[in-house]
């Protein structure tokens, strides 16, 4: 009675170790994709609000217009906020196109 209550136990801890083996490499993976797509936002130069201004001729206000608007994405680094050119240039080619 007592072996067959630890082969029983050896296969529920087999079981369980396997369960959390494959919950483990989901894991790892999303956690990876994760940091691949935050190290791909990192590597392109961001621009200030008064960058991406300059660099559209617009005003500050309509940056912050945009953004608002949820026109153009906007990154945070503490308080300020930042924005990637490819980003910027891809948000005003859509609204563009469907002029």
């Amino acid at each position: 009675m007592l072996e067959r209550r630890d082969q029983i136990s050896e296969v529920f801890r087999e079981i369980v170790r396997e369960e959390l083996d494959s919950k483990f490499r989901e894991f790892a993976g999303q956690l990876q994709g994760r940091i691949a797509a935050q190290e791909s936002v990192t590597n392109e130069a961001l621009l200030s609000q008064d960058e991406a201004a300059a660099y559209f001729a617009v005003t500050k206000a309509t940056i912050i217009r945009w953004q608002t608007s949820g026109l153009i994405k906007v990154h945070h680094k503490g308080k300020r906020a930042y924005y990637l050119k490819s980003e910027l240039l891809d948000s005003l080619r859509g609204r563009r196109s469907k002029k």
